[in-house]
């Protein structure tokens, strides 16, 4: 658990109830979460939301791989192929350069983090926040990595009955993915006993994200 005990109880225990009474109003209004799908690296237009909706649909009885998480890449535009990298990069955002795995790291972790990925268990929210800081942080691919991390992360929130979960803050959220970068200790986040110290503040916006956008729908 990367929240505080308490914290984590009072604002699960929230975000299950409006997630609960939003079930009993379904069909609801998946439009309302579309305006805020800009994650400050670009914006995520509606297919590649409907794909992953689709998606959700046709995984949600089997583990996630990598074939998945590059066919997401692919379909953002004509620069994302769906390839991993074959060199080291310098990623430039509107909050400065954040330092991600060099490309022999990328290599390294990258069987690390699918691997996690298939046998996580517990917490949704918790597992998709974390899914997406280390997918920016893998950097696997040469272009799209931060809108294929939004996408991953709401891919796996689909899977757990939660609605599409748009970024209404994009600087907090690059400066929370920045504060890791700097960290000298920012290649503890792929391992599962050291990483909660560096995780604790995206999983906390995430937990935020998720229940402002609950509350969107249900006051609709």
């Amino acid at each position: 658990m990367v929240m505080s005990k308490k914290n984590y109880c009072s604002i699960l225990k929230r975000i299950e109830e409006k997630k609960r009474k939003l079930g009993l109003l379904e069909p609801f209004n998946e439009d309302l979460s579309y305006p805020s799908c800009d994650d400050g690296m670009g914006f995520i237009d509606k297919s590649a939301i409907e794909y992953i909706k689709h998606m959700a649909n046709m995984t949600k009885r089997r583990k996630l791989s990598w074939d998945d998480i590059k066919d997401i890449n692919r379909r953002l535009d004509d620069e994302c192929t769906g390839e991993f990298r074959t060199r080291n990069v310098r990623v430039k955002t509107n909050a400065g350069y954040n330092r991600v795995c060099t490309f022999r790291q990328m290599v390294y972790f990258r069987d690390n983090f699918i691997q996690w990925l298939k046998i996580s268990q517990g917490n949704i929210i918790e597992i998709a926040a974390i899914a997406h800081v280390r997918l920016v942080f893998l950097h696997p691919f040469d272009d799209g990595n931060g809108r294929t991390a939004h996408l991953l992360m709401n891919l796996i929130l689909l899977q757990g009955g939660y609605p599409v979960t748009g970024i209404d803050n994009p600087d907090r959220y690059l400066e929370l993915l920045r504060k890791i970068s700097i960290s000298e200790k920012r290649l503890d986040i792929f391992n599962p006993n050291l990483c909660d110290e560096l995780l604790s503040g995206f999983c906390s916006f995430v937990y935020e994200m998720v229940e402002k956008t609950l509350d969107l729908h249900l006051a609709s």
